[in-house]
């Protein structure tokens, strides 16, 4: 199993947070950070798109917010829905951000299916994206990092990745046939 991120790249809506500006977020990276300035904070934002090179199936998504709530007790609760590109609604779950000023990382559901049965594609995740909305969090609110997690299966040939080519289209290699790949110098 492998992993990729797919971070924030637009904000389409922005209501009652005081950054304006997505930029390419990698996991661990803490520079953008969203302050809530009243209740009823909205973000929408769409997903940077996946590369489906080299990957045999895309496994499961997962929605991960890396945040705080500036209060002595209590929560403020994220709400969160997954999109695709069009709007139409894959998930939506409500993510409680605890009290204190270390930020936690909270993290949904993790999701197998786009629609309950059908296998997530690339074409799912590209053009995806993520809501949150905020509706009890006053000027409290803070997300340091949110963004969806893939987990894929990585298309494999003869035991080992050859350039991320699948076993299938190996021949197609320098016209090296399948059967006479061990003569191929390093492999």
């Amino acid at each position: 199993m492998a992993i990729r991120y797919l971070n924030p790249a637009a904000s389409t809506t922005n209501t009652n947070w005081n950054q304006t500006d997505v930029s390419y977020l990698a996991q661990g990276e803490t520079s953008n950070i969203w302050n809530s300035t009243a209740n009823s904070a909205e973000l929408i934002v769409t997903l940077g798109d996946f590369d489906n090179t080299g990957v045999a199936s895309i496994d499961s998504i997962q929605v991960i917010i890396y945040g705080d709530y500036d209060a002595r007790s209590g929560l403020w609760t994220a709400r969160t829905k997954i999109t695709n590109a069009s709007g139409t609604s894959y998930y939506d779950q409500n993510l409680g951000i605890p009290a204190g000023r270390t930020p936690s990382t909270v993290v949904g559901t993790v999701r197998t299916t786009s629609d309950g049965s059908t296998a997530w594609t690339d074409s799912d995740l590209d053009g995806m994206k993520l809501e949150v909305l905020a509706p009890d969090c006053t000027t409290l609110g803070r997300m340091i990092q949110f963004y969806i997690k893939v987990i894929y299966t990585e298309a494999t040939g003869y035991g080992n990745s050859v350039n991320g080519v699948a076993a299938a289209n190996i021949s197609k290699i320098n016209g090296v046939a399948t059967a006479n790949i061990s003569k191929v110098n390093g492999v």
